[in-house]
């Protein structure tokens, strides 16, 4: 994998050692096994953009404490690479919310995300016309 990924998996490491959770704690909370979740952390296999949020979420931190791992690493100094797909959307969501100074507002894009997260989980996704 390249030096972003295994700064990420680094990250994941430290951040699950500083909770004091095992690999296979954490593993459990994400529901996947130790070995995947070492491969995570070892930087062998690349993590999900959702995957990623759950292990931020099962280790007590927020998403962007990971990214940023991985984006020092390739010591990004202009704005990020939104690229395309979930990652780039994950990537340009996370640098607006940081952007937004007042707390209420954060609070509130906060209890946004979390109901429609709890929607699309018990629902699953959308049908493409039904928006």
């Amino acid at each position: 994998m390249n030096n972003a990924a295994t700064a990420l998996g680094k990250e994941i490491r430290h951040q699950r050692r500083l909770a004091g959770l095992s690999q296979k704690e954490v593993a459990a909370r994400v529901g996947v096994t130790g070995v995947q979740l070492h491969r995570y952390e070892v930087g062998a296999t690349g993590v999900a953009t959702s995957r990623l949020v759950d292990i931020a979420n099962a280790i007590g931190v927020r998403p962007d404490v990971l990214l940023n791992a991985a984006t020092r690493s390739e010591q990004v100094l202009a704005p990020i690479n939104h690229g395309v797909g979930a990652a780039g959307d994950v990537a340009a969501f996370l640098e607006t919310f940081m952007a937004i100074k007042d707390p209420a507002h954060r609070d509130a894009l906060m209890a946004v995300a979390r109901m429609m997260s709890s929607t699309f989980r018990q629902s699953g996704p959308m049908p493409a016309d039904a928006t």
